[in-house]
C-alpha cells in the first residue's frame, strides 16, 4: 500500500518484480500491505495468467495507433461506458475501470529493455488517470519551485522543457516534474505534484550544460536520455508549492532569452499530454472546466529560451517578482 496525497493505493499481483521496481520510482510514502480501505486498487500479473477481464459485446475500438520506442508497435484502445482495455501489440495490456477506480496490468518479463520505460507507459500512465477522480489533473509540463512558488513549463516537444528545468534546479529552485505534473486547486490555491522521483536530461546536453552532474548516479537509455533521481538534483526538498505561472518554451539557439505575456488560449494545446489520450464524456468536460478556470487565474508568458542558463533564471525570477494577473 502507498499513500499519495491522502490517496491510498493498494498494488497486488503475482508479479512481484514489475511491483518492486514500481517502488523505486513512484513518488509516493510506502505504508506496508493490505488492501483495506484503498482509493485505488492496482493488480499486476505476467501475460500467461490471463487475468485481464476480457473485451465482451458492446466494447467498442475507440482508438488504433503505431507507437515507437525503442521499436515499433500498434496500441487499440476499447471502451465500454467508464472501461477502457489498451491492448499494446505482443509487449503488454491493462484495463481500466474509471468508475470504480481499478486498474489490472497484464505484461510481458519487460517488453522494453529500459525498465522506467515499462513502469512508465504501463503502471504511471493508467495511475494518472485514475488520479483525475481525485481532482489531481495531469498536465504536459515540467515544473519548478523557486521560493514556495512554481513555474509550469510547457511547449512542443524538443523545445527543451528538461533543459530548462535543469537550469532553474541548478541556479537556486527545485525540480517539481519533469514532462508530466499534476495540478489540484484548494480554494484559490493551485498546488502543484508529481508521481516520480526520475527527472531526465539528454546526455549531449548535460555534456555541453551541466557536466557537473556525470558524476552523479543515473539511469541512461539507448537514446542518450540519461534519468537521476530528484533529490539529487534538487538543494532543498518541496514541501508545498503553489503555482505562480505558466510558461510556452520556444527554443531560439540565441544567447539571452526573453519573456513575452501571452493570451491563456496559447496554452491550452500544449498542456493537454499524450496522443494516445482519448475523449471520455464527463471526465474530459471536468478537466476543461478546470483548465479554463486556472487559466483565468495564472498568468501566461512565452519564454525564447536562450543558451546562458544564468540570465534565463534571472529572467523566470523576474517573473515571479512582477506576481500574477
Amino acid at each position: 500500500m502507498y499513500t499519495w496525497n491522502k490517496i491510498k493505493i493498494n498494488i497486488s499481483g503475482t508479479n512481484k518484480g514489475f511491483i518492486t521496481d514500481i517502488g523505486k520510482y513512484l513518488h509516493a510514502s510506502y505504508c506496508g500491505s493490505g488492501d483495506k480501505d484503498s482509493d485505488i486498487d492496482i493488480s499486476i500479473y505476467y501475460a500467461e495468467d490471463n487475468m485481464l477481464p476480457p473485451i465482451s459485446q458492446g466494447v467498442k475500438l475507440k482508438k488504433s495507433i503505431t507507437l515507437t520506442m525503442e521499436r515499433e508497435f500498434e496500441l487499440k484502445i476499447y471502451k465500454k461506458g467508464e472501461e477502457f482495455w489498451y491492448l499494446y501489440q505482443d509487449i503488454a495490456d491493462y484495463w481500466l475501470d474509471l468508475e470504480n477506480n481499478k486498474l489490472v496490468i497484464s505484461i510481458h518479463d519487460k517488453p522494453f529493455s529500459f525498465q522506467y520505460y515499462n513502469i512508465l507507459i504501463f503502471f504511471l500512465y493508467p495511475l494518472g488517470l485514475l488520479l483525475e477522480n481525485f481532482g489531481f489533473y495531469r498536465m504536459h509540463s515540467s515544473c519548478i519551485d523557486i521560493g514556495g512558488r512554481s513555474i509550469l513549463i510547457t511547449g512542443q516537444s524538443g523545445s527543451c522543457k528538461s533543459t530548462s528545468a535543469f537550469a532553474l534546479a541548478l541556479n537556486g529552485g527545485s525540480i517539481v516534474s519533469d514532462d508530466l505534473t499534476f495540478i489540484k486547486r484548494t480554494g484559490d490555491r493551485y498546488a502543484a505534484h508529481t508521481i516520480t522521483r526520475l527527472v531526465k536530461l539528454h546526455g549531449i546536453t548535460m555534456e555541453k550544460f551541466y557536466p557537473e552532474l556525470s558524476g552523479l548516479g543515473s539511469l541512461k537509455n539507448d537514446e542518450g536520455e540519461v534519468y537521476f533521481d530528484e533529490s539529487d538534483i534538487n538543494k532543498k526538498t518541496v514541501e508545498k508549492s503553489t503555482l505562480d505561472s505558466i510558461v510556452i518554451l520556444e527554443k531560439t539557439g540565441k544567447r539571452s532569452s526573453s519573456i513575452t505575456k501571452v493570451h491563456p488560449s496559447q496554452v491550452i494545446s500544449h498542456l493537454f499530454p499524450s496522443s494516445i489520450q482519448i475523449n471520455n464524456g464527463k471526465f474530459t468536460h471536468n478537466k476543461f472546466i478546470f483548465l479554463t478556470d486556472m487559466l483565468n487565474d495564472i498568468a501566461c508568458y512565452k519564454v525564447h529560451f536562450g543558451t546562458d542558463m544564468k540570465n534565463f533564471y534571472r529572467n523566470i525570477t523576474g517573473i515571479l517578482k512582477n506576481g500574477n494577473k
